[in-house]
């Protein structure tokens, strides 16, 4: 699952939520200044390749809006997407790819026309059989300006990522600033390093200012609900399942030594009578691969079965897929060989 295509590159990339206070931000113009001088801030620092804010982080989920579409009658439909506020760098710095149009730029202020940018999912469900750049849409509730839609993107993961995102837009930060946003910022060295550095930097600016989330993209991903909730499921099948084997191995050794004890005489008498010892070896494996022969098929049966039962455990892999089936029995095969020796023993006393 983690390899899972974000639409972007969470390496290298720190994060902070930062929260501006009231009493010193109140409107609008305040808080453009205070994104704009924090990222120039930001950008300054050694090592830092690019800086830009959100006001959602990827995977984490988030606010959806309804919209309703210029080129089409509205018959109260929801037209439910999800919506992210972002700085014109925000897409260069995730590494996210633009497939048609362009990105923002510092011109899409609050007093130039509002403009948008949509990912694969909201072209592919609204504007499937026409080219989106240039279509206008409304929100049904709030601004009544059009919207122009001016670039697409490759799809961002904006939703959990075991799931399907929702067809995302993303508007200028400028036009919809908020006291409330986070710092994406990409840098050359280890992020981790990078964390206290970029925390420090946002309290000297001002500090005022609320931090909190302070975590790299890479951690962001990798401990998220969906990813947390399935390495629990793997670690706990896992768990029970080496137990499983570990029993496996017990049990056929100890049939296997059974076996031979109870054959011991008729061992020595072969031996006496000429047989060579690989002969008498061979006799054994030849039990043993019986057993195990026997057992990996009914094992194979029943897995087929119970691996259906598994099914939301799993993810980009088929309850019935071969490969690990055949890998299992292989592994079991393998182990199968370390019962003989207590047999060789037997045959060498003799």
């Amino acid at each position: 699952m983690l390899q899972v295509d974000l639409g972007m590159r969470p390496d290298h990339l720190a994060t902070v939520s930062v929260g501006a206070p009231r009493t010193a931000y109140s409107n609008n113009d305040q808080f453009k200044a205070l994104n704009r001088q924090l990222l120039l801030r930001i950008s300054s620092l050694p090592g830092v390749q690019s800086v830009a804010t959100s006001s959602v982080l990827p995977i984490t989920g988030g606010n959806t809006r309804w919209l309703r579409f210029a080129d089409r009658p509205f018959y109260g439909e929801h037209n439910e997407v999800a919506e992210r506020h972002v700085t014109p760098a925000y897409f260069t710095t995730l590494g996210a790819r633009l497939r048609n149009g362009r990105f923002f730029s510092e011109s899409d202020d609050a007093a130039a026309p509002s403009v948008a940018i949509v990912d694969r999912g909201f072209v592919d469900k609204y504007f499937p059989t026409k080219s989106p750049i240039g279509q206008q849409f409304f929100y049904q509730t709030g601004d009544p300006k059009p919207i122009t839609i001016v670039g697409v993107i490759d799809d961002i993961k904006e939703g959990a990522i075991d799931s399907t995102s929702w067809p995302t837009l993303y508007v200028p930060f400028d036009q919809n600033p908020s006291g409330y946003f986070i710092v994406v910022a990409r840098c050359a060295q280890d992020e981790h390093a990078f964390l206290p550095t970029l925390l420090s930097t946002i309290h000297r600016f001002d500090p005022g200012l609320m931090t909190s989330n302070l975590r790299t993209m890479s951690e962001q991903v990798n401990n998220s609900p969906a990813a947390y909730l399935r390495r629990s499921s793997a670690t706990l099948a896992g768990g029970f399942a080496m137990l499983a084997l570990i029993l496996g191995m017990v049990g056929l050794y100890g049939v296997i030594a059974h076996s031979v004890s109870q054959r011991t005489r008729e061992i020595g008498i072969r031996l006496a009578l000429g047989a060579q010892r690989d002969v008498v070896y061979r006799m054994i494996l030849t039990e043993a691969a019986r057993l195990v022969g026997i057992g990996t098929a009914m094992g194979l049966a029943c897995s087929l079965g119970a691996a259906r039962l598994l099914q939301s455990l799993l993810y980009g892999t088929k309850p019935s897929d071969a490969s690990t089936f055949a890998a299992v029995a292989a592994i079991l095969e393998g182990l199968a060989r370390w019962s003989p020796p207590y047999c060789r023993r037997a045959v060498r006393r003799w």
